[in-house]
């Protein structure tokens, strides 16, 4: 059995993920960290197609737009700053001032690919810096159409005893207090028709014990978004603003351990996927006002979950459905014909049941049966009244 699970996890560090390979990455970060010393390097513009990576290929999605994006210096913040940009859209990100080169390599790679971005250092964890930053941001970039609250924070706690008052209030302070500060300032600038991501996590909903406070933070995340998805919905003087959140898996980004035991049997998540799925956010094809998203079912992650065999089982009953239908449906050539001599009428759905006295139509609803006699033979109706 071991033997087995040693060979699962060197077949998926060596074909399905090879960047995953402990061999090759032998961090375990407790907390979040700068993306320079992550190694190996995360891929920004490549896209997962057919077991091998391919450039990412802009088409102008974003063209005009301008986004403004928390904690793009690093990991998903920096893809999605680089993604935007190469869709054409103008970017500004806000990173803390000791992230100072992190932030100058996602500028560097966002005009590389013919973008532009603007560098606003700050720690959005005290409000006061989150209401600068917002004004900064709106006269900068002259209006924003996409807010990306991406900022977070997290630290590895083996107990909840471990986790002091402090901690506790700054998780939240940069996890959920900048999202709620940042949506508030943003907003009377949005335009018709922008967009607000907020990022959630997987955490928030399997539950992590040695993240408690991370997992409860990115909870809050999401019950903000869909309390601010309604509150848009709802507003008059705000039009055609949407909110939504995106989750994430597990990702090569500075703060997230390798976690080889637990990822034998799935393919995780990358930060070009993560950025399309932003892109898609933003364009304006979806319609919807809140979108939610979840994860694969695995019996570990979701215990309470009957599991496959289930769909499979409720799948065979909607397949039965039509079969046993088509069972109880009588031989039309077994079916009275019209007062007329004429068959039953070949375009309506023929039924066990009642007949109608006047065509012979069958019907398994009298009120069905009803209202086709009301309709079908109104005049016939009034001719025996008269009579």
């Amino acid at each position: 059995m071991d033997s087995a699970k040693e060979t699962a996890k060197e077949t998926f560090h060596k074909v399905i993920h090879p960047s995953m390979d402990p061999s090759k990455n032998t961090q375990q970060p407790a907390s979040t960290g700068l993306e320079r010393d992550l190694e190996p390097k995360p891929q920004k513009v490549h896209l997962p197609s057919e077991g091998e990576d391919i450039v990412y290929t802009p088409s102008g999605k974003l063209a005009g737009k301008k986004a403004f994006i928390t904690g793009g210096d690093s990991g998903i913040g920096r893809a999605v700053a680089i993604l935007f940009a190469m869709e054409g859209a103008t970017v500004a990100i806000v990173y803390l001032p000791p992230e100072e080169e992190d932030a100058q390599h996602t500028k560097t790679q966002v005009e590389k690919n013919g973008g532009q971005v603007i560098l606003i250092p700050s720690d959005l964890s005290l409000s006061i810096n989150c209401k600068d930053v917002a004004k900064r941001a709106v006269e900068a970039l002259g209006g924003i159409d996409i807010l990306v609250n991406n900022v977070a924070t997290r630290q590895e706690q083996g107990d909840i005893c471990d986790i002091s008052e402090e901690l506790w209030a700054s998780t939240f302070r940069v996890n959920l207090d900048s999202y709620f500060h940042l949506t508030k300032y943003v907003l009377p600038h949005l335009s018709k028709g922008g967009v607000i991501i907020n990022s959630a996590s997987v955490d928030s909903y399997i539950g992590v014990p040695s993240r408690l406070d991370y997992a409860t933070s990115k909870g809050a995340v999401v019950a903000f978004t869909r309390a601010l998805s309604l509150f848009l919905a709802k507003c008059d003087f705000i039009e055609g603003i949407r909110s939504s959140w995106c989750l994430r898996n597990f990702i090569n980004i500075t703060g997230l351990a390798t976690y080889t035991d637990a990822i034998v049997t799935l393919r995780p998540s990358q930060l070009q996927k993560l950025e399309s799925l932003g892109l898609y956010y933003n364009s304006p094809e979806p319609a919807i006002i809140c979108i939610e998203c979840g994860f694969a079912i695995n019996p570990t992650r979701a215990p309470r979950h009957p599991g496959y065999k289930h769909h499979i089982t409720k799948s065979a009953r909607r397949g039965l459905k039509p079969l046993i239908y088509s069972l109880n449906l009588p031989n039309p050539e077994t079916l009275p014909l019209r007062p007329n001599g004429s068959p039953p009428h070949p375009n309506l759905t023929v039924y066990k049941g009642s007949a109608c006295k006047h065509c012979g139509l069958r019907s398994i609803s009298e009120k069905v049966l009803l209202a086709h006699v009301k309709t079908k033979h109104s005049k016939e109706i009034k001719l025996a009244a008269r009579r």
